[in-house]
This record gives structure tokens, sequence and C-alpha cells, in this order.
């Protein structure tokens, strides 16, 4: 059985979305609503690969080896 995962640069992501969408990049002027983000990064990956999905990998440096909030939302995701 063939399977997908994906890896997501939690920094880039926020950066050029919120320039996208938005016109900022600095992540603290974007509010993310990471569980609709993970669906819809899954929901795309899957359509467009035809395999079944086996994991979602999510990394972002924390200064000073403290977590943020948004850390903590991303870790609580399943």
């Amino acid at each position: 059985m063939e399977r997908f995962a994906v890896f997501v640069d939690a920094g880039r992501l926020l950066a050029e979305g919120g320039k996208l969408c938005f016109g900022v990049s600095k992540r603290a002027e974007i509010d993310c609503n990471y569980e609709s983000v993970a669906a819809g990064l899954i929901d795309f990956a899957s359509r467009h690969c035809g395999c079944s999905f086996l994991r979602l990998y999510w990394y972002d440096g924390a200064q000073k080896g403290i977590p943020t909030l948004d850390h903590l939302q991303i870790a609580g995701l399943t």
C-alpha cells in the first residue's frame, strides 16, 4: 500500500500565506486555524497523489526551546 506524508514548515507557511492573503508576513499579525489548515493540506495532497494519508509533520523552531501558544495548538492536532 502506498501512503503519503505532508511536511510543513510552519514559519514559512504563515509568512507566505500571510503575504498572499493579507499582505503581512509577521507571524504575530496572523491568526491561524491550524486544524483547518491541516485538513486542507491533507485533502489537497490526497486528491492529487492518489495514495492514502500516513501522517502530517509540522516543524517550527521555538526560541530558547520554549513553545509558544501556536506550538501547543499544533502539538494538540491529531
